[in-house]
Order: structure tokens, then C-alpha cells, then sequence
């Protein structure tokens, strides 16, 4: 969001990705890739059926 001048707090975790900022009113937004998160809770879900 360079051309906007909005700063993004940016982070790569093992469960996904996550980037965070601020709407103009200062509320806390974040959108998340969700992909590797969805994998991991899938494969405890079958940890638990065994």
C-alpha cells in the first residue's frame, strides 16, 4: 500500500501469512493466507481420529 502511504506490518509465520494495518479511522485490520493454517488444523483433525 506504498501509494497510499499506509504502513503494513508484514509477517510469514509457519501457519501462514499475515499482513496488518491501520484503517483511517486507526482500527486494526489483517488479512491472512490461510492455506498452510487450514492444512495444519486438517492434519490435527485426523491426529485426533486415530
Amino acid at each position: 500500500m506504498i501509494a497510499k502511504d499506509i504502513a503494513v506490518d508484514y509477517q510469514e509465520h509457519s501457519w501462514g501469512t499475515i499482513a496488518k494495518f491501520h484503517d483511517p479511522d486507526g482500527n486494526l485490520c489483517a488479512f491472512k493466507d490461510s492455506k498452510m493454517f487450514e492444512a495444519q488444523i486438517s492434519a490435527f483433525k485426523q491426529t485426533l481420529k486415530k
